[in-house]
């Protein structure tokens, strides 16, 4: 029996840069996990099958579900031809822009190379991970980086971020093909990548604050998450952004206790929102 972590992840920014032939889009972004997480234990049984059980995820049809490709992916790529039962406690919610199936992806692919003796390295996993879905690579690692291309291009900031933030979860979903279907490429935030990098390698986190962005904001969502954004702020958050594809919105905070009060005022102002307060990992 293994068991992995997943870490949920945010963007800190966001801007996508050319839809390409193969129908993704190329991105530009700088993302970090954070201590919100899904729990993963991994057995093996006899049959050869993949069973997941998860009350939250019986919904999704199994060849729709990011732990069953992983796990199928591997269990082909090495002829490996005992089963596996994944049990999940999931904490991450779907539809939100955190990468919670990417996550649950990557921590599948990591206890399974534990699982079965594969002894593949990390950037190995990452290989094979963009066959599974565009932010696994990056789950595979849980590290600071600039994630380009289709997410397949990684390089580490090495730096240590130690944001406060509150997690807003609206009541309305967001998938993610269908706002990059309708997204229409603005480049209203050209140069704001390098100024957030800048930021974030001289431990500015005033320029952080003032660079944080998100290109799909600007989609059909915008009417949604611009009230939630505002209120935010309006009740002390330093600035707040929509993270990935949404709907999850974020607000930064200067300390744990202050992201308290925050999350507290905002969520007894409107009883239909939900939230947490994280930090970054």
């Amino acid at each position: 029996m293994i068991k992995e972590i997943a870490y949920a992840k945010v963007n800190l920014g966001l801007e996508v840069l050319r839809k390409r032939e193969d129908g993704y889009h190329d991105l530009a972004m700088v993302m970090s996990g954070i201590s919100l997480f899904d729990e993963l234990v991994f057995e093996i049984i006899e049959d050869n099958e993949v069973i997941i059980d998860c009350k939250e995820m019986e919904h999704i049809p199994l060849k729709n579900n990011l732990i069953y490709k992983a796990a199928f992916y591997l269990k082909d790529k090495f002829n490996i031809n005992k089963g596996v039962k994944v049990i999940v406690k999931k904490q991450i919610p779907e539809q939100a822009g955190l990468g919670g199936g990417s996550a649950d992806a990557a921590a599948t692919l990591r206890g399974l190379n534990r699982l079965f003796n594969l002894n593949l390295s990390l950037d190995e996993l990452a290989k094979y991970a963009i066959e599974i879905g565009s932010d696994v690579p990056f789950c595979i690692y849980n590290k600071l980086a600039i994630v380009t291309g289709r997410g397949e291009n990684i390089k580490f900031l090495n730096k240590s971020l130690n944001l406060n933030l509150i997690l807003i979860f609206p009541p309305f979903k967001a998938k993610t093909k269908e706002v990059f279907t309708n997204f229409r490429i603005h480049r209203k935030n050209i140069g704001k990548i390098d100024k957030l990098v800048d930021a974030i390698k001289n431990d500015d986190l005033k320029g952080i604050n003032e660079n944080i962005f998100n290109d799909l904001e600007e989609s059909y969502l915008y009417e949604k998450i611009k009230p939630i954004k505002e209120l935010l702020t309006e009740k002390g958050a330093i600035t707040s952004f929509m993270t990935g594809s949404g709907s999850t919105i974020i607000g930064v905070c200067a300390s744990v206790k202050e992201a308290k009060s925050v999350l507290n005022n905002v969520l007894s102002y409107n009883d239909l929102l939900a939230g947490i307060v994280v930090q970054t990992i």
